[in-house]
Protein backbone atom coordinates (compact mmCIF):
# COMPACT_ATOMS: atom_id res chain seq x y z
CA UNK A 1 0.00 0.00 0.00
CA UNK A 2 1.23 3.43 -0.73
CA UNK A 3 0.94 6.50 -2.57
CA UNK A 4 3.22 7.38 -5.46
CA UNK A 5 4.56 11.10 -6.09
CA UNK A 6 6.04 11.76 -9.25
CA UNK A 7 7.44 15.42 -10.21
CA UNK A 8 6.97 16.41 -14.14
CA UNK A 9 9.67 18.43 -15.32
CA UNK A 10 8.93 20.15 -18.84
CA UNK A 11 11.80 21.21 -20.65
CA UNK A 12 11.19 23.07 -23.79
CA UNK A 13 14.03 24.56 -26.32
CA UNK A 14 14.03 27.51 -27.87
CA UNK A 15 17.03 28.32 -31.12
CA UNK A 16 17.11 31.50 -32.85
CA UNK A 17 18.62 30.26 -36.28
CA UNK A 18 18.63 26.74 -35.66
CA UNK A 19 19.68 23.68 -33.44
CA UNK A 20 22.40 24.27 -30.63
CA UNK A 21 25.31 22.11 -31.23
CA UNK A 22 24.94 18.82 -28.92
CA UNK A 23 26.12 19.04 -25.20
CA UNK A 24 29.20 16.94 -24.35
CA UNK A 25 28.32 13.86 -22.40
CA UNK A 26 29.76 15.57 -19.52
CA UNK A 27 27.85 18.33 -19.38
CA UNK A 28 24.74 16.64 -19.97
CA UNK A 29 25.76 14.56 -16.87
CA UNK A 30 26.49 17.47 -14.63
CA UNK A 31 23.17 19.50 -15.77
CA UNK A 32 21.10 16.33 -14.62
CA UNK A 33 23.20 16.47 -11.33
CA UNK A 34 21.83 19.77 -10.95
CA UNK A 35 18.24 19.12 -11.70
CA UNK A 36 17.92 16.35 -9.44
CA UNK A 37 19.51 18.43 -6.90
CA UNK A 38 16.62 21.32 -7.44
CA UNK A 39 14.34 18.67 -7.56
CA UNK A 40 15.22 17.46 -3.96
CA UNK A 41 15.81 20.63 -2.62
CA UNK A 42 12.01 21.67 -3.78
CA UNK A 43 10.81 18.35 -2.23
CA UNK A 44 12.12 18.78 0.98
CA UNK A 45 11.20 22.60 1.77
CA UNK A 46 9.04 23.02 4.73
CA UNK A 47 5.96 23.75 2.54
CA UNK A 48 6.37 20.89 0.68
CA UNK A 49 7.15 18.95 4.10
CA UNK A 50 3.74 20.64 5.49
CA UNK A 51 1.53 19.22 2.55
CA UNK A 52 3.29 15.16 2.54
CA UNK A 53 2.73 15.33 6.50
CA UNK A 54 -1.38 16.35 6.25
CA UNK A 55 -3.85 13.50 7.21
CA UNK A 56 -6.89 13.56 4.87
CA UNK A 57 -9.29 12.67 7.95
CA UNK A 58 -12.45 10.38 7.07
CA UNK A 59 -15.49 12.44 8.07
CA UNK A 60 -17.70 11.21 10.75
CA UNK A 61 -21.14 10.99 12.00
CA UNK A 62 -23.75 8.63 13.98
CA UNK A 63 -24.79 5.88 11.61
CA UNK A 64 -26.57 4.03 14.37
CA UNK A 65 -27.99 5.90 17.65
CA UNK A 66 -26.31 3.07 19.66
CA UNK A 67 -22.98 3.72 18.82
CA UNK A 68 -20.12 6.84 19.43
CA UNK A 69 -18.86 8.95 16.98
CA UNK A 70 -17.86 6.55 13.84
CA UNK A 71 -16.02 7.27 10.70
CA UNK A 72 -16.82 6.68 7.28
CA UNK A 73 -19.90 5.80 4.77
CA UNK A 74 -19.99 2.30 5.76
CA UNK A 75 -21.12 -0.44 5.45
CA UNK A 76 -18.38 -1.12 7.95
CA UNK A 77 -17.67 1.97 10.79
CA UNK A 78 -14.78 2.33 13.59
CA UNK A 79 -15.45 3.82 16.55
CA UNK A 80 -12.38 4.72 18.37
CA UNK A 81 -13.56 7.14 20.97
CA UNK A 82 -13.49 10.58 19.47
CA UNK A 83 -15.06 13.59 21.48
CA UNK A 84 -15.97 15.41 18.02
CA UNK A 85 -16.60 14.07 14.30
CA UNK A 86 -13.94 14.50 11.78
CA UNK A 87 -13.36 17.28 10.51
CA UNK A 88 -13.43 19.26 13.67
CA UNK A 89 -10.51 19.86 15.33
CA UNK A 90 -11.22 17.40 18.16
CA UNK A 91 -12.17 14.57 15.59
CA UNK A 92 -8.87 12.62 16.36
CA UNK A 93 -7.80 9.81 18.61
CA UNK A 94 -6.49 10.60 21.95
CA UNK A 95 -3.41 8.51 22.71
CA UNK A 96 -3.31 8.14 26.33
CA UNK A 97 0.34 7.67 28.84
CA UNK A 98 -1.60 4.96 30.69
CA UNK A 99 -2.86 2.71 27.74
CA UNK A 100 0.55 2.69 26.38
CA UNK A 101 2.12 -1.07 26.10
CA UNK A 102 5.36 -1.95 24.90
CA UNK A 103 5.99 0.49 22.15
CA UNK A 104 2.24 0.71 20.71
CA UNK A 105 -1.35 2.55 22.71
CA UNK A 106 -3.87 0.57 22.72
CA UNK A 107 -6.88 2.18 20.99
CA UNK A 108 -10.15 0.40 21.79
CA UNK A 109 -11.72 -0.23 18.39
CA UNK A 110 -15.56 -0.94 17.95
CA UNK A 111 -16.71 -1.90 14.13
CA UNK A 112 -20.31 -1.28 13.92
CA UNK A 113 -21.53 -2.96 10.83
CA UNK A 114 -24.69 -1.97 8.78
CA UNK A 115 -27.28 -4.77 8.35
CA UNK A 116 -27.76 -6.37 5.44
CA UNK A 117 -23.98 -6.37 4.91
CA UNK A 118 -22.32 -9.42 3.01
CA UNK A 119 -19.97 -11.54 5.77
CA UNK A 120 -16.28 -11.95 5.50
CA UNK A 121 -15.38 -8.03 5.64
CA UNK A 122 -11.50 -7.75 6.42
CA UNK A 123 -10.00 -5.22 7.49
CA UNK A 124 -6.25 -4.09 7.45
CA UNK A 125 -4.66 -1.20 9.20
CA UNK A 126 -1.31 0.91 8.38
CA UNK A 127 0.14 4.33 8.97
CA UNK A 128 -1.70 6.40 5.85
CA UNK A 129 1.04 6.98 3.09
CA UNK A 130 4.15 5.08 5.02
CA UNK A 131 2.44 1.36 4.56
CA UNK A 132 3.82 0.22 7.97
CA UNK A 133 1.27 -2.10 8.91
CA UNK A 134 -0.51 -1.72 12.58
CA UNK A 135 -1.73 -4.81 14.91
CA UNK A 136 -4.62 -5.75 16.35
CA UNK A 137 -5.82 -7.72 19.50
CA UNK A 138 -8.82 -9.19 19.85
CA UNK A 139 -10.82 -11.22 22.32
CA UNK A 140 -8.85 -13.26 24.17
CA UNK A 141 -5.76 -11.07 23.93
CA UNK A 142 -5.18 -12.76 20.02
CA UNK A 143 -2.61 -10.34 18.75
CA UNK A 144 -2.71 -10.12 15.11
CA UNK A 145 -0.20 -8.96 13.18
CA UNK A 146 -2.41 -9.45 9.91
CA UNK A 147 -5.54 -8.84 8.18
CA UNK A 148 -8.34 -9.75 10.14
CA UNK A 149 -12.05 -11.00 9.26
CA UNK A 150 -14.73 -9.28 11.21
CA UNK A 151 -16.78 -12.39 12.97
CA UNK A 152 -20.20 -10.42 13.25
CA UNK A 153 -23.27 -12.17 15.12
CA UNK A 154 -25.60 -13.34 11.60
CA UNK A 155 -29.34 -14.17 11.85
CA UNK A 156 -30.35 -10.93 14.08
CA UNK A 157 -31.25 -8.92 10.92
CA UNK A 158 -30.13 -5.61 13.12
CA UNK A 159 -26.76 -3.72 13.45
CA UNK A 160 -23.16 -6.05 13.93
CA UNK A 161 -20.35 -5.06 16.14
CA UNK A 162 -17.25 -6.72 16.92
CA UNK A 163 -15.12 -5.08 20.04
CA UNK A 164 -11.56 -5.23 18.88
CA UNK A 165 -8.05 -2.99 19.63
CA UNK A 166 -5.73 -1.35 17.31
CA UNK A 167 -1.75 -0.78 18.47
CA UNK A 168 -1.12 2.27 17.55
CA UNK A 169 2.64 3.16 18.07
CA UNK A 170 2.57 6.64 18.67
CA UNK A 171 1.17 10.07 17.26
CA UNK A 172 0.33 10.19 13.62
CA UNK A 173 -1.74 9.60 10.21
CA UNK A 174 -3.31 6.12 9.60
CA UNK A 175 -5.53 4.09 7.54
CA UNK A 176 -7.86 1.43 7.78
CA UNK A 177 -9.32 -0.60 4.79
CA UNK A 178 -11.66 -2.75 4.55
CA UNK A 179 -12.88 -4.66 1.52
CA UNK A 180 -15.36 -7.90 0.81
CA UNK A 181 -17.58 -8.96 -1.48
CA UNK A 182 -18.86 -4.82 -2.84
CA UNK A 183 -17.03 -3.29 -0.33
CA UNK A 184 -13.45 -1.54 -0.69
CA UNK A 185 -13.19 1.48 1.85
CA UNK A 186 -10.32 3.49 3.03
CA UNK A 187 -10.88 4.99 6.30
CA UNK A 188 -7.97 7.38 7.23
CA UNK A 189 -7.87 8.96 10.70
CA UNK A 190 -5.00 10.53 12.88
CA UNK A 191 -4.06 10.12 16.35
CA UNK A 192 -2.60 12.52 18.96
CA UNK A 193 -1.10 12.09 22.06
CA UNK A 194 -3.67 13.41 25.17
CA UNK A 195 -2.70 16.30 27.20
CA UNK A 196 -1.78 15.67 30.56
CA UNK A 197 -4.20 16.23 33.01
Amino acid sequence: MGLFFGVVVAIGSCADDGDPPPASPVATATAAREQAARTQARATAPSAIARLDSCPRTRGGRPSENVGIALGDGPAYPVLGMEQAPPAAGGVVSLFRNERRGRAYRVKTLWAVRPGTPSGLVVRAARYRRGEPVRFLLGGGEDLRRPWRLGLPHGSGGWGYAPSVTLLPGAGCYVFEVRGEGVDDRIVFEAALAEPA
